[in-house]
């Protein structure tokens, strides 16, 4: 029984993998944020940032499947300096994992399709902090904590 078992995984996970796409997504990220602190909002300034991961396509002719891996830098620039700090640039890294269903509607003859997708998604904060330039040369990098949103500063999950 073993063996039969992992002779269908075999031709389960082959076949699945004959008609599916493996394929790599490298991307451009421009971020910015606001946040409240004291009652009043500040605004974090656009931070170009890259993502990178893995994508996984079942393909369909009208409607297919799209999961995806990817990690994601995210962040913003903080141009309100101090007397010694030029800017600070926080830096968010995120495992983010999404699973859109795609459906296909052709333009420009039958072998074009734009593709319009929606699904669920989840990212997970693994690495946060700031890089400040230090007006005299020279910079300074600090971790920030993460966890809940009442006792951290940056939550852990994204959705």
């Amino acid at each position: 029984m073993k063996h039969l078992s992992l002779l269908l995984s075999f031709f389960l996970l082959t076949s699945v993998s004959v008609f599916s796409q493996v394929g790599m997504q490298v991307g451009l990220n421009t971020t910015s944020y606001r946040l409240t602190r004291s009652g009043s909002h500040e605004s974090r300034g656009m931070n170009f940032t890259y993502n990178a991961g893995l994508v996984f396509r079942l393909p369909g002719k009208k409607i297919c499947l799209q999961p995806s891996l990817l990690y994601s830098m995210k962040g913003a620039i903080n141009n309100n300096s101090t007397d010694s700090v030029l800017k600070y640039i926080n830096k968010l890294g995120y495992l983010e994992l999404s699973v859109p269903i795609l459906v296909k509607v052709p333009f420009a003859g039958k072998k074009n399709t734009f593709d319009f997708g929606v699904g669920p998604y989840a990212g997970r904060l693994i690495t946060a902090f700031s890089k400040a330039q230090l007006l005299y040369g020279g910079s300074k990098t600090t971790d920030f904590k993460t966890g809940s949103a009442t006792t951290n500063d940056f939550k852990n999950m994204d959705y």
